[in-house]
């Protein structure tokens, strides 16, 4: 429960002790929150690329121009099992940067569980422009993405470079066999590190085919951030972004409402609960002395 004006932030102070501070609930605040969550979620965005070739294609110019294959049924299948077909008008999740009014198509594919959500920007399934002969549109999104997975129908085998780019980091691709089975090539630059779990040389069922592509995609993609020295990951951020918004909203009035609040709450006193410092000319210095065990907020 908790008061109707007043917002309470629980940060981690040490192993043994936590800080409790207190923000009043005004417009300021929520549209700060608001951003928060928009620009900030709490779980990891991944944007993928997802490139089809057709047998006998070898440069990006015919690849991207490629369009909804649906006689391809093997990679409609490999699409359902990489995620969900989602409406881009709809959709309440992460976009990766596709446009939700559709000039970048109507649908894409979607993943998402507790921890993480991806975007594949699927080539077949952005509009093909005849006039644009490089397809930028379409090369925008997957020319920019560090990962790429790649099904492929040529007999020949897929060369990393082919969709010029100095992102396209890491490459899964698929080439169909016989009896539902694919083989796996995974390409990656020197200063990648090691993913999985699927390795070069593999070969897989239908079956997991989708899923074990999609989290290889996704550690490669994980991977690669990880040789950002300031990378904090997305709890990591939105602790401190959150330290950020109570240091700017904390107040005199909010700390004595807090103080009230938790006597009420926990049935203490005031002079063991919340307290507030002196004021130092007209700027308020507000101390977040009050602490509970962790045990007892659990």
């Amino acid at each position: 429960a908790m008061l109707s004006h007043l917002y309470l932030g629980v940060l981690c102070r040490d192993e043994e002790r936590r800080r409790i501070s207190a923000i009043s609930d005004d417009e300021k605040v929520r549209r700060s929150i608001k951003l928060l969550d928009k620009n900030h979620p709490p779980r990891e965005c991944h944007k993928i690329g997802v490139i089809y070739v057709v047998e006998g294609q070898d440069n990006q110019r015919q690849i991207l121009r490629n369009y909804k294959p649906m006689e391809d049924t093997r990679y409609q299948t490999f699409l359902n099992g990489l995620g969900t077909e989602v409406e881009m008008a709809t959709h309440p999740g992460f976009v990766g940067g596709l446009d939700k009014r559709g000039t970048t198509g109507k649908t894409s594919i979607y993943a998402a569980d507790a921890l993480y959500e991806i975007m594949f920007h699927v080539v077949t399934l952005m509009p093909t422009k005849n006039s644009d002969m490089q397809q930028i549109g379409k090369k925008r999104h997957v020319g920019n993405d560090h990962v790429q997975i790649v099904y492929c129908n040529d007999m020949k085998e897929y060369r990393p470079g082919t969709i010029t780019s100095q992102f396209n980091d890491a490459h899964v691709v698929v080439y169909p066999l016989r009896n539902k089975l694919y083989r796996i090539q995974v390409h990656k630059k020197d200063f990648m590190p090691p993913f999985g779990p699927l390795q070069d040389g593999m070969v897989v069922g239908e079956g997991l085919l989708g899923v074990l592509v999609r989290e290889t995609a996704l550690n490669a993609s994980r991977a690669r951030r990880s040789l950002n020295a300031t990378y904090m990951g997305p709890l990591g951020t939105r602790r401190k972004l959150i330290r950020d918004i109570i240091g700017r909203y904390s107040n005199r009035l909010t700390q004595d409402d807090a103080a009230k609040y938790l006597t009420h709450l926990f049935g203490h006193s005031a002079e063991g609960g919340a307290r507030v410092s002196k004021s130092r000319g007209n700027t308020r210095i507000v101390s977040t002395d009050f602490s509970v065990s962790r045990t007892s907020l659990n």
